[in-house]
């Protein structure tokens, strides 16, 4: 991801006090969205960087959802949705498996049973599938909530707790 401002030197959190063009922003968006799909940040739904807090108020119906960044544990993630009135967030577990002496490992995503090689497959299979998150909650993914600004954007705005 590339946080440079709009002067091209250093990223928008050296620059608190500079104001970004809402053109600028937008055209950091667009590049965002049409990276990689294997690319997380691709994903309108992804959010990055916000807080538990900012995530509850774009989720106001029942199972309108978004992915964050889990701030008190950095490399997670978290789904952020609401469901019968209420927010709820679940951490996605990360499971990273045994791998042959000289090879990358692999990680795999997961709620509670079925585990997926990226997020994406994750919100995908239950997003198609409209199987509960966990049976606990019951709660059920239907609509994406997307971001309107770039990734950066909430970086230098929210910056790391």
């Amino acid at each position: 991801l590339s946080r440079t401002s709009p002067t091209g030197s250093g990223s928008y959190q050296d620059f608190p006090a500079l104001i970004v063009s809402p053109e600028k922003l937008q055209q950091d968006l667009q590049r965002e969205l049409s990276a990689d799909p294997s690319e997380l940040k691709s994903r309108a739904w992804y959010h990055g960087n916000v807080s538990r807090q900012r995530a509850e108020s774009p989720v106001l119906n029942s199972g309108d959802f978004l992915v964050r960044d889990s701030i008190s544990k950095p490399g997670d993630f978290v789904l952020s949705c609401s469901w019968r009135g209420v927010p709820l967030h679940f951490m996605v577990n990360s499971l990273v498996s045994d791998c042959a002496p000289g090879s990358l490992p692999r990680i795999s995503y997961q709620f509670e049973e079925e585990s997926f090689g990226s997020i994406q497959e994750l919100i995908q299979f239950y997003l198609n599938r409209q199987k509960p998150v966990t049976l606990a909650s019951g709660a059920v993914l239907r609509t994406p909530v997307s971001r309107s600004m770039p990734l950066s954007y909430y970086d230098s705005k929210y910056g790391s707790l």
